[in-house]
């Protein structure tokens, strides 16, 4: 992989705007790289893209949902339970979620990719951003920069996201049934991409409804329903589920009930992402994977931060360390060989953290390069990349679209 300048095209806020985009999140601060003075796009060979990248994905995605089998159905469940954190009304909830075959829709992994050596960072499984930005924004990039000359004309992109999208939303949903898909009102980026997942479901010829998670009600038979009192039979809810297991805490704790527990056991609601992606959101999978398959290609040591040895050897070593729930950089900490700790501070110090082997990410210009890649369906969907001067990526980061030659 290299980059290099490319130049904005000049109506790409109009673009964005006439399909319904909010302008304000790519560029206020600057988020979409043409935002950006001297804006620049990174390139794959056509080896990278497929035997590399698409390859290492379908291989940690069988790996990942062989760990979730491990931990819902054998004997040591509550021990992995335990490991990860989750509480103890969720468990059952989630282990039905999985033992009933549950369908999912996508997912992101995250790797370090430098000098030809990819490494898995995290999971992205239940809630993954940039969704918009990697199947139709670096979409629209590659097929007016072709037609402009300021890319190669035969070049391509590793992006089948919409199709696929589209191709899953039709054998996840009943034909016949609204389609409900919901976040809460505070969240502006998470609402712009529900909105683009409420397009492909339209695509796939689905009823839809948007709605906020805040106006979910029940009626006297305990079933959820939306604003007009319709009942809800499937709801994709853009909103990560240990937050929702919080929720639940705090709804127990004041009125002796579970909200979205007893939704999960009794399955008159199809949840989509399926409660049994809540493992594969959480950070402590890392070391459990590690444990699976040590010394994997892929993977990178991880440990518990438990004072236990592997995490007393990790400690003295380069390694990150990183919030079990943590999302985009909150609370993680750096410490490389060649550089004092850097840490983005408005982590929650009390949560429980993992300590894992540093991977340089690859840089250009002062930027550091993290690879996304996207599962739709369990299979391998395309590439996004994204740009932080920080070796931390966060919520200060550029997304990066890509050509493959």
């Amino acid at each position: 992989m290299h980059c290099h300048s490319v130049p904005a095209r000049n109506n790409w806020r109009e673009q964005a705007h006439d399909r319904g985009y909010n302008v304000a999140l790519l560029t206020d601060p600057p988020y979409w790289i043409e935002a950006i003075e001297d804006p620049f796009c990174a390139v794959f060979s056509q080896k990278e893209s497929s035997e590399i990248i698409d390859s290492a994905t379908a291989e940690l995605t069988k790996l990942a949902l062989q760990l979730v089998e491990e931990i819902c159905c054998s004997a040591k469940s509550e021990h992995y339970f335990d490991y990860i954190r989750i509480p103890g009304f969720a468990r059952e909830p989630i282990r039905r979620s999985w033992k009933r075959h549950d369908k999912s829709l996508f997912g992101r992994f995250d790797f370090a990719y430098n000098e030809n050596s990819l490494k898995l960072l995290e999971l992205n499984f239940d809630t993954p951003t940039s969704l918009y930005e990697s199947a139709h924004l670096q979409r629209l990039w590659i097929e007016a920069s072709r037609q402009l000359q300021s890319i190669p004309l035969e070049c391509t992109q590793s992006n089948s996201i919409q199709e696929k999208l589209i191709a899953t939303f039709r054998s996840l949903i009943p034909y016949g049934q609204v389609f409900h898909l919901g976040t809460f009102e505070h969240a502006i980026e998470e609402t712009e991409n529900l909105k683009y997942l409420q397009s492909c479901a339209v695509q796939a010829g689905l009823e839809t409804q948007f709605i906020y998670l805040d106006d979910l009600k029940y009626n006297a038979n305990g079933r959820l329903v939306d604003l007009q009192g319709r009942i809800i039979t499937c709801l994709f809810k853009l909103f990560p589920w240990e937050l929702l297991f919080l929720e639940d805490a705090k709804s127990f704790a004041s009125s002796g009930k579970y909200l979205f527990a007893p939704l999960i056991m009794s399955n008159e609601t199809t949840l989509i992402e399926p409660a049994w992606k809540s493992i594969l959101s959480n950070k402590a999978i890392l070391p459990l994977l590690w444990n699976m398959a040590p010394n994997h290609r892929y993977l990178l040591e991880a440990s518990l931060d438990d004072n236990s040895e592997s995490a007393k050897r990790l400690a003295n070593v380069a390694h990150v360390r990183k919030p079990i729930f943590g999302r985009e950089g909150s609370g993680v900490s750096i410490r490389s060989e060649h550089s004092p700790e850097e840490t983005h501070q408005d982590g929650r110090s009390e949560e429980p953290c993992i300590v894992q082997a540093y991977a340089p990410l690859q840089t250009y210009r002062d930027f550091h390069l993290v690879i996304g890649s996207w599962v739709v369906d369990g299979e391998p969907a395309g590439i996004c990349i994204r740009a932080d001067q920080s070796k931390i990526t966060g919520r200060n980061a550029l997304f990066v679209p890509h050509y493959v030659i």
